[in-house]
């Protein structure tokens, strides 16, 4: 067998069989003539072969026994020859318009049936953020003498939403003891960074802000919140530790009345379950979201197990298997 991925040329071995003699009469008598060898039939040989690969993503071999199953509508067929393509439909079939069989998935969960694969190409749509999860450590933030400073107290007073505004974004994270940020996404899709500012207030005891860029907020009649880069506050609360530095409680207050221009009204939720206070360096572990913006699909790959993996532009994947 020689196999450039995915076409293979199987070598065959040939069965012979004697042909049938046959009787002359002659002066002498009767006389039994053969007549000879020839082939009876065509054995093709399963040998595995040397594995190349091809610029073509769909192209697959078997790596030892086994067959792919393809369908022509009304029954199956097996074959080795791995050639595959997706047709004007998402269908994965070869070269003969067969339909390769496998197991398609929904939200990453394989389905138990085997059927026609179909992937599908379209763009995946947009999702917007509902909630937050960070996990990190804060560190102690108290100042040499004892006392907790909360510039946030009244940097809170300039946040558009909950009052003037005025403060911009960068100037807030620098006052905060502890900050970090993440994108999340609106309803269309579109970006928008988030940051959550933490100022420690007490022993156990903080204060949160969640803002986003004013610039791109409108209130309930579709004016503009303030200037690009000054701060709107989102979302804001409390969180107390004990002893161990482990969360005990928090709470959360939303700000109403706002949307990102042309979405729409956001509901983000905040989980900080993981958040923790100790040690003297603050840490982020991780920081999610479970929004995602608009996503073309950029490649199709195939892994060693036969999952056929779709890459998108917003990160997202899609799989199906064989």
């Amino acid at each position: 067998q020689t196999c450039a991925l995915p076409i293979c040329f199987k070598q065959t071995r040939a069965s012979f069989a004697d042909f049938l003699p046959q009787t002359t009469f002659g002066l002498a008598g009767p006389s039994t003539l053969g007549t000879g060898a020839g082939v009876n039939r065509l054995t093709t040989l399963f040998g595995q072969g040397t594995i190349e690969a091809t610029g073509n993503s769909t192209d697959m071999a078997i790596n030892g026994g086994g067959f792919f199953v393809v369908n022509n509508g009304k029954q199956d067929y097996y074959s080795r020859d791995g050639a595959f393509y997706v047709d004007q439909s998402g269908y994965l079939v070869n070269t003969n318009g067969l339909r390769v069989q496998g197991y398609n998935a929904t939200d990453n969960l394989l389905s138990p049936e085997l059927a026609d694969l179909q992937l599908n190409t379209s763009a995946v749509p947009a999702t917007a953020t509902g909630t937050i999860t960070l996990e990190a450590t804060m560190a102690e933030s108290a100042d040499s003498n004892g006392l907790y400073d909360n510039p946030l107290a009244t940097d809170a007073a300039g946040f558009w939403g909950t009052g003037a505004g005025g403060t911009t974004i960068t100037t807030a994270a620098s006052d905060a003891d502890f900050s970090t940020s993440i994108t999340t996404y609106d309803s269309r899709g579109t970006a928008h960074d988030v940051s959550i500012l933490f100022e420690q207030t007490g022993p156990s005891t903080w204060t949160w802000h969640a803002v986003t860029d004013a610039g791109q907020v409108v209130d309930a009649a579709g004016n503009p919140y303030g200037p690009a880069g000054e701060a709107f506050e989102v979302a804001s609360g409390t969180a107390t530790f004990d002893t161990s530095g482990v969360l005990t409680a928090s709470t959360t207050t939303s700000t109403a009345g706002w949307t990102y221009s042309g979405a729409a009204t956001p509901a983000l939720v905040f989980d900080f379950t993981d958040l923790k206070m100790g040690g003297s360096t603050d840490s982020v572990t991780n920081i999610t979201q479970d929004g995602n913006g608009v996503g073309e699909l950029l490649s199709l790959s195939v892994d060693n197990q036969g999952r056929i993996n779709g890459t998108y532009s917003n990160g997202e994947i899609g799989r199906a298997h064989v």
